[in-house]
């Protein structure tokens, strides 16, 4: 059975058989197909529990938005947007209308884990701010953290021990510990603010740090809408791997 044509090149037809060959070839494939897959679950969810809740009304408020927010009210300015970005109206509006569907397809997922999602994640995405002072051989950090140990000042001792084309000592923003290495990551474990930790060895250099303060992390809106991207993702793979897939091409 030939298999049917799947796009036309300078007339020559390209079937279904040779295009998913080319994608073989390019190592392509497996993307596509996990595209076409997801792009099936999230359809099948779509029709299922978001149609019937989605109003005429949410949808032109969202076209309002998208148009407000983008400079693009003067009707001139709208068409010259559609057009570079190859759309008519109509495609505009449908694909508006499957974006909308998905966000609210996520809120709905993540609705319920979101908060129980969070209080599990929280350690992890708790902030730190970090000082430290870094030294090229373990005999030299023993000595450094002695002289921390009788009391001589960190920033001090941060000067005394920087090399030449080094600052003092590091202070870094906030980052949260998911993000440490793991050898840091226990090394602050049960330090409290204003103290150090023991000597730690990490890219081939010796560190002394401090914990300069902590930051707890709070369900504000920037971390919730990550979340919620996390649980949306989640529950995605999760279908996508409960598939029975059978690839029909001769």
């Amino acid at each position: 059975m030939t298999s049917p044509t799947f796009l036309t090149i300078d007339d020559e037809p390209i079937s279904l058989a040779q295009a998913i060959h080319y994608l073989q070839a390019t190592g392509r494939f497996q993307e596509f197909l996990l595209d076409i897959l997801c792009q099936h679950a999230l359809a099948k969810e779509v029709r299922s529990h978001i149609d019937l809740s989605l109003t005429k009304e949410a949808l032109e408020q969202r076209l309002i938005d998208f148009r407000t927010e983008n400079n693009l009210i003067h009707p001139n300015d709208f068409q010259s947007w559609l057009s570079s970005h190859g759309m008519n109206y109509d495609a505009f509006r449908e694909q508006s209308l499957w974006n909308l569907s998905l966000a609210l397809l996520r809120q709905q997922i993540s609705r319920e884990q979101l908060v129980s999602f969070f209080q599990q994640r929280k350690p992890f995405l708790d902030q730190v701010i970090l000082s430290w002072i870094a030294v090229d051989t373990k005999d030299v950090i023993l000595e450094v953290s002695q002289k921390l140990g009788s009391g001589l000042d960190f920033e001090q001792l941060a000067d005394a021990y920087a090399g030449p084309d080094e600052d003092a000592y590091g202070v870094e923003e906030p980052f949260s510990r998911e993000g440490m290495p793991e050898v840091l990551k226990d090394a602050i474990a049960s330090v409290e603010p204003g103290h150090v930790t023991q000597p730690v060895y990490l890219d081939d250099r010796w560190y002394m740090f401090r914990v300069d303060a902590l930051i707890t992390a709070e369900l504000n809106d920037e971390l919730k809408d990550q979340l919620e991207t996390e649980l949306f993702e989640h529950w995605l793979n999760n279908k996508v791997e409960a598939m029975t897939v059978k690839l029909e091409v001769n």
